[in-house]
């Protein structure tokens, strides 16, 4: 060669690709790059670079050339870094956009389903900093536009909005009506409730519990928890009959031929049953004796096994979400053997939820329940009964606000509830989303 350039460069650039979702499937275009090359020429070496007095004024005549040239050079190593990198982006994102698009073909349908929910219409508006994606039900009567109660930071955010109305419509799909429940195994089918749930959300970890005493948020902190993805679950299917979580119930997933059903979960044998009403409180030890007046006696009789509830055939169970509270109503009659059924009573439960720490705390507050069909002073002592045994079995429960969710590829994702809110029919979760920073080995 007649010289040889001593160079040194920093190229920067930037590789974008469009990407469109119209609410059933994602489209994409070819990707585009901007290259933004910067390159120094700091020496230049000839074969007269030895000769003395001749040497440094050819390679300085060299080097200036190559300066002369070097928008060339730059675009030429523009190219190259171009077709070496662009390709690579493009594929490994059409990868995930197809995975993206099987899901919401082929596996969101088939789960929708299962949820009691038909398909949605789906409408999507998307800014540089931010995407809404509404779903819409036609058997939803009214639902009104949803107007965040303030605006959304620039920091990473994910918002959920649920209104009441589409959840109304969801749970009045499932079968309920009519389903009978051993009042003496409502307290378990609610502990089984949550260990499904956690078990199918987060893996062996519980919500709100923690094995050898340890808080939540030491849990939290301790090691990332895996996160069971809807693909997972089409890789194992679990055998019919096995409970999946909805809502608030465990429904198997229907075979060929089946129906939904509400499945009877297998518990250990009950304890001895007592003719007393069950304290949580941790009094009960205090006196058996009975005060001239109260109803303790006809309390009692709630908290023996031979007493059924039974949900209405028609809106059994609704949720109201009210300003800064959720309101669950239920309406069911009992069956206490040998006696014949009660009428059916309305029970109204508020709930309110704030976060503590590390935790969120959900605590329902007083019950009203309230007789439906009947009337008379038995009618009114049945009533004051059945309050007295909901509140009883009402107690707070807590929830991590912090989750570590798995990647296959790239750090975990961080997500911290801010922010559980209700009004105007809107029951509203914030989350804060942020990656979290490398794991050495």
């Amino acid at each position: 060669p007649q010289a040889v350039i001593q160079s040194e460069g920093v190229h920067r650039f930037e590789v974008s690709k469009s990407v469109t979702f119209d609410g059933k499937k994602l489209l994409t275009r070819s990707p585009s790059a901007m290259m933004y090359p910067f390159q120094r020429n700091r020496a230049a070496r000839t074969p007269a670079s030895s000769i003395p007095l001749l040497g440094p004024l050819v390679s300085q005549y060299a080097l200036e050339i190559a300066n002369q040239r070097r928008p060339m050079a730059e675009r030429i190593t523009a190219q190259k870094i171009t077709e070496q990198v662009v390709p690579q982006f493009n594929e490994s994102v059409d990868e995930r956009l197809t995975e993206l698009n099987n899901q919401l073909k082929h596996v969101i349908p088939k789960q929708l389903p299962l949820l009691g929910i038909t398909e949605p219409t789906t409408r999507v508006w998307s800014t540089e900093k931010q995407m809404k994606v509404s779903f819409a039900w036609d058997t939803v009567r009214s639902c009104p536009e949803y107007i965040p109660n303030v605006a959304v930071a620039d920091a990473s955010e994910l918002r959920l909005a649920l209104h009441s109305e589409a959840l109304k419509v969801w749970l009045e799909n499932l079968p309920l009506g009519g389903v009978e429940i051993p009042v003496d195994n409502l307290d378990r089918w609610q502990q089984e409730l949550q260990r499904q749930l956690s078990s199918r959300i987060w893996g062996g970890s519980r919500f709100g519990e923690s094995p050898g005493g340890t808080s939540p948020s030491q849990i939290v902190r301790a090691g990332r928890i895996r996160v069971r993805t809807v693909s997972d679950e089409l890789k194992t299917p679990p055998g019919f009959g096995e409970p999946t979580v909805v809502g608030p119930l465990l429904v198997p997933r229907p075979g060929t031929g089946s129906s939904l059903k509400v499945p009877v979960i297998q518990t250990p044998p009950a304890e001895p049953t007592i003719d007393r009403p069950i304290d949580t409180s941790g009094e009960s030890d205090k006196t058996d004796e009975k005060s001239s007046g109260d109803s303790d006696a006809d309390a009692g009789i709630l908290g023996q096994s031979q007493v059924q509830m039974i949900l209405a055939k028609d809106n059994p169970l609704s949720v109201e979400f009210g300003s800064g509270e959720a309101i669950v109503t239920l309406t069911a009659a009992f069956r206490i053997s040998p006696a014949p059924q009660t009428g059916f009573h309305r029970i109204r439960i508020p709930v309110t939820s704030r976060i503590q720490g590390e935790e969120l705390i959900v605590t329902p507050g007083p019950a009203k329940v309230e007789t439906v069909d009947s009337s008379g002073p038995l009618s009114e002592l049945m009533r004051a009964t059945i309050e007295k045994q909901v509140q009883l079995r009402l107690q707070p429960t807590s929830w991590p606000v912090e989750r570590e969710l798995e990647r296959e590829k790239g750090n975990p994702i961080v997500i911290r509830l801010h922010e559980l809110s209700s009004g105007s029919g809107w029951m509203t979760f914030v989350w804060g989303v942020k990656e979290a920073p490398g794991v050495t080995q």
